[in-house]
């Protein structure tokens, strides 16, 4: 009986399944040693698409023959294939997805709780792929706020596949079957199936053009969606129709020429322009591979016997499952970061790599084969279905709404701290009070700074005039709106980000100030698409007269800054002081470092960077170079961010930046910025009113 059993299985799939699972895992763990192993989700692909295809037609020909209840027949045969499909895959997935929730809830990390808990829920609905497409994810890029269930991005395309593939394949397959008995012998010459073959050979084409120019104009959508990717299952498809080869040359030939394909992906490609025509290298080449199927002496079949070979054939489902949540979830545990250099945690990469293994040899060995060989009916089946998928979203909509409701409590928590008076040691009011405070650079609270990804900077978290989008730019009235003193404060994103600190200054000074957040000068980033700098330019010195002051705050980075761009910003600074108006400039906020935002608590990365890092204030040091702006006319705002060697991402329990990504961030948070108005009014007090 065993080896009936064994005897169905192709060895060289099993090889290949490995050595998609293998490239796959490696290049997580070592993204540079193997750039393009990733590509092994797209080997898995084809060879879905073609074990599905072959099953499917199995189902088809048998359909065919019934003489009566041919539809009942179909309908029957597709939960038929839907049941052997979650017995196959459910139940493995939702103990992984279980352990995962259970980890994180343990991990503590409010954030990494909500976002986690919201893919699980995608997850577990095959609809992850779709989730990060809209969230923009660049899967390629290693960002380091992944969640432990990204990977089922891949899951989800296939079990879309799987929903779409059999209705399509039965329905061609019984019209061409009819049109083929109805009309062959008038002008008919193919049969049934090769008509069923020229229809799906058009759908892949038809697929494969879509996502080649997907990849052109939406390169993170075009890894992810189903349209653009579900031209590699269809491709396996094909496979099935093709007929067997008779030259055994070309049969031995042809395999050994998809392994060269497909190695030459992951070791000679990387992510440019994937996955577009580049795809096309390892899906033909496994394609190559499955169509060969020799049995001769020096076929590929030979080396596909190694047992540890059949092992991770074996395995490489729950494999795929275990490795990812380990890479992801080890470092949050351990504080520390996976990934800075190739060499970094080598001994820990490698713990990695054996418990993926040994976790997956558990689940394949206790709930795969055991739930594979349960001889349920096919009711039973959608059952089992259906109750893995309620024991993953009661667990993962309970944890999800724990963690927003806790988040957004001490969102609220923080920001009424922000702007009570009595907190003078709270965020940077406490760089104002080191007498009372002591040192508060680098004090973190721990729930405070879960908070810092829904504290974005946009937010305004007092009472203020109003805010509106206009076609040139984004502009808001803050303050005393009462006033008489007006004072426009011009920049771009860095400027915005110092809003509640300019509400908060502004009623206590009793002024009105008009933000404009777009700004009047050439600059390297002007290319979005509502970004007209003339407009504003031409909007801002028409105003400049109805105001007293002008406030500028902007990123000045020397990459920021082309020199025409430079040019521009001392011609609106003549206007200003030919008006007679005053000029008050705002030192840049430092930019955080790697260590930034959630990370800093995440990976425990030290939460700090060099003050004096290379670019910093060019704008700043430019101007007062060339005697453009005087230092009396510049706000420094050093102390609010930096000791005397390092500029700190927690200050005073808050975290200063809102979010981090591979390169750093420098936008604060809302509530620093709020924080930050008390030290505003103690430098304008005297400004404003002279």
């Amino acid at each position: 009986m065993k080896k009936s059993v064994k005897s169905k299985v192709r060895l060289d799939i099993q090889a290949m399944r490995a050595l998609a699972v293998m490239a796959v895992v490696i290049y997580h763990l070592w993204p540079h040693r193997l750039a393009g192993g990733f590509m092994g989700v797209d080997i898995f692909f084809v060879i879905s698409g073609y074990l599905m295809t072959l099953s499917i037609l199995k189902g088809v020909d048998k359909v065919k023959k019934e003489k009566k209840h041919r539809f009942k027949h179909s309908v029957s045969f597709l939960f038929a294939f839907y049941a052997k499909r979650i017995k196959r895959l459910a139940p493995a997935a939702t103990v992984l997805l279980l352990a995962v929730l259970l980890a994180v809830f343990a991990l503590g990390k409010l954030s990494v709780e909500q976002e986690t808990s919201t893919q699980v829920i995608r997850s577990s609905l095959f609809v992850q792929n779709w989730y990060l497409a809209d969230q923009a994810v660049d899967y390629l890029a290693h960002t380091k706020d992944a969640t432990a269930v990204q990977h089922f991005w891949s899951l989800s395309v296939e079990e879309q596949f799987y929903m779409i593939w059999p209705l399509l394949l039965l329905v061609s397959g019984l019209l061409g079957w009819a049109i083929y008995k109805r009309a062959k012998r008038r002008f008919l010459k193919w049969g049934g199936r090769n008509l069923v073959f020229a229809a799906m050979t058009l759908f892949t084409a038809a697929a494969f053009i879509y996502g080649y120019f997907l990849t052109k104009s939406n390169p993170a959508a075009a890894y992810f969606v189903t349209p653009a990717r579900i031209w590699e299952l269809s491709l396996g498809g094909l496979i099935v129709f093709l007929p067997k080869i008779k030259h055994k040359d070309l049969q031995l030939l042809l395999p050994w020429l998809g392994v060269a394909m497909c190695l030459y992906s992951m070791f000679k490609l990387d992510a440019a322009g994937f996955p577009g025509w580049h795809a096309l290298i390892p899906t033909i080449g496994a394609a190559l591979i499955i169509y060969g199927a020799s049995d001769s002496k020096y076929s590929v079949n030979r080396l596909s016997r190694f047992r540890p070979i059949q092992f991770l054939g074996d395995t490489s489902y729950s494999l795929y499952l275990w490795h990812w949540p380990l890479i992801i979830l080890v470092p949050l545990f351990l504080g520390i970061d996976l990934q800075p250099t190739e060499v970094s945690y080598l001994w820990l990469k490698s713990l990695v790599l054996v418990a993926s293994l040994v976790l997956a040899w558990l689940s394949y060995r206790f709930v795969e084969t055991p739930a594979r060989k349960l001889k349920l009916s096919t009711v039973r089946s959608w059952v089992l279905g259906v109750t893995c998928l309620i024991l993953v979203l009661l667990p993962a909509q309970m944890i999800g709404s724990y963690a927003s409701d806790y988040l957004k409590t001490g969102l609220a928590k923080m920001h009424n701290k922000a702007l009570d008076d009595s907190e003078h040691c709270f965020g940077a009011k406490a760089t104002l009070n080191t007498a009372l405070c002591g040192n508060p650079y680098g004090k973190i609270n721990t729930i405070y700074a879960q908070l810092s990804y829904q504290d974005l900077y946009e937010t305004l978290i007092a009472d203020y005039g109003w805010c509106r989008r206009t076609n040139i730019a984004f502009e808001c009235e803050l303050g005393d709106l009462k006033s008489d003193k007006k004072v426009l404060a011009i920049g771009n994103s860095h400027n915005q980000q110092l809003a509640n600190a300019y509400n908060y200054m502004s009623k206590r000074l009793h002024i009105r100030i008009s933000l404009i957040t777009y700004y009047p000068w050439k600059n390297m980033r002007d290319n979005s698409a509502d970004y007209n700098h003339e407009k504003v330019r031409e909007k801002i010195l028409r105003d400049i007269p109805k105001y007293d002051g002008v406030i500028f705050s902007h990123l000045e980075n020397s990459w920021s800054f082309p020199q025409d761009g430079v040019d521009d910003f001392k011609e609106v600074l003549k206007v200003v002081r030919d008006n007679g108006k005053k000029v008050i400039y705002i030192q840049d906020v430092p930019y955080s470092g790697i260590g930034g935002g959630q990370l800093c608590l995440n990976h425990n990365l030290g939460c700090k960077t060099d003050k004096d890092y290379e670019g910093r204030d060019f704008l700043l040091r430019t101007l007062l170079r060339d005697k453009s702006i005087g230092r009396n006319e510049v706000i420094y705002t050093d102390k609010l961010f930096c000791d005397n060697k390092y500029c700190y991402s927690h200050i005073g329990g808050v975290p200063v930046y809102f979010n981090n990504d591979d390169v750093g961030n420098s936008h604060i948070t809302a509530t620093y910025s709020a924080t930050m108005g008390e030290f505003f009014v103690k430098e304008l007090r005297d400004r404003l009113s002279k």
